[in-house]
């Protein structure tokens, strides 16, 4: 059995998942790590090489088959070609990036190289996502007329104070980008790109420093003419409050609900069909004072696995994510507009 060779550039609370899922894997081996803060070695477990900037670990030409992108949200643009221009596949954390002309640039280094970038959205890999698809495909609600998506969700000051770059344009971004474009992802993935893009954001816990804002409503057309609504905040009290997808169609309603769309709250059809039991309830990443989204690296990372194995292209690739960020960049540019 052939290993694949990874490295993970990143051990913050997402690089230290990798190491640990990459670590389980008996066909997956960790050849080197990359982080400015050379004292994180000790948390690994395995002595592998250990690199202060990402110049340095490429300039090393680490023998390694993909590298696993786990900074700063507005980094990935450029780790993600350096590592492509240098031989590797890659595997980018979300958000891919925080604007589209870098999703550009990355699809450009990515044909150029040859290689593969998988982007991570794990969530497509819930049980509750998976059976949605299917829906959707076949057709079982008909028309899409009305589509809403709730994401209330906590983060504290801890988590900005943790790490500063969280709470800035130029690397976090902000909730769409960070949290919530996981759900932009399975909007898009379910019933395609929405138009028409108009928004309001605000926020709710002014005492909170950043440099965006923590909540906001965005309507939308949907592909097939139906109207959308997402609703988010991360102001919810102390924890993660839901996280639900309810669809109105001309055949069927349904919606699913939880604090990560784990759970099937209704389901209306009018075609016969099987309702499924979701007895396996989603767990999230959690990471101390704060939950993450859904935790479903693994699946993905055996996928990657995979595809790199099988010389297949990545489930969920850059042209897929462009579509997310060019989503949020329309509601942010939305707000811009309105204020003129």
């Amino acid at each position: 059995m052939s290993t694949t060779k990874f490295v993970i550039i990143g051990i913050g609370n997402i690089g230290k998942k990798y190491v640990a899922l990459v670590n389980s894997f008996k066909d997956a081996e960790l050849t080197a790590v990359v982080d400015t803060d050379f004292r994180k070695h000790k948390d690994l477990e395995n002595l592998v090489p250990f690199f202060t900037s990402v110049p340095e670990f490429l300039q090393a030409k680490i023998p390694a088959d993909v590298v696993c992108v786990c900074t700063p949200n507005g980094l990935h643009p450029e780790h993600t070609i350096a590592c492509l221009n240098a031989g590797y596949h890659v595997v980018c954390e979300k958000p891919i990036a925080l604007e589209t002309q870098d999703v550009h640039q990355m699809m450009e280094a990515e044909e150029m190289s040859g290689k593969k970038v998988f982007a991570v959205m794990q969530n497509r890999y819930s049980p509750v996502a998976v059976w949605l698809k299917k829906l959707m495909t076949d057709k079982m609600l008909g028309e899409v007329l009305f589509l809403q998506i709730n994401c209330f969700w906590n983060r504290n000051e801890q988590y900005y104070l943790d790490s500063s770059w969280r709470g800035t344009k130029q690397l976090g971004g902000g909730p769409l980008y960070s949290q919530f474009s996981h759900f932009i992802d399975l909007l898009i993935w379910l019933c395609g790109e929405p138009q028409n893009i108009s928004s309001n954001l605000f926020t709710l816990k002014p005492e909170i420093k950043t440099e965006f804002d923590d909540s906001g409503t965005i309507s939308f057309n949907l592909a097939n003419g139906g109207r959308g609504t997402f609703n988010f905040t991360n102001a919810a009290y102390q924890a993660n409050l839901e996280s639900s997808l309810t669809i109105i169609g001309s055949e069927g309603n349904v919606k699913v609900g939880g604090q990560y769309m784990e759970k099937l709250d209704s389901v209306n059809l009018k075609k016969n069909s099987e309702i499924p039991v979701f007895n396996q309830v989603n767990q999230a990443n959690n990471y101390q004072y704060y939950q993450g989204s859904a935790d479903k690296h693994d699946i993905f990372l055996s996928k990657v696995i995979d595809c790199i194995k099988s010389d297949k292209q990545p489930e969920i690739g850059l042209s897929d994510e462009l579509c997310v960020v060019h989503f949020i960049e329309q509601a942010l540019l939305s707000v811009t507009t309105k204020s003129y």
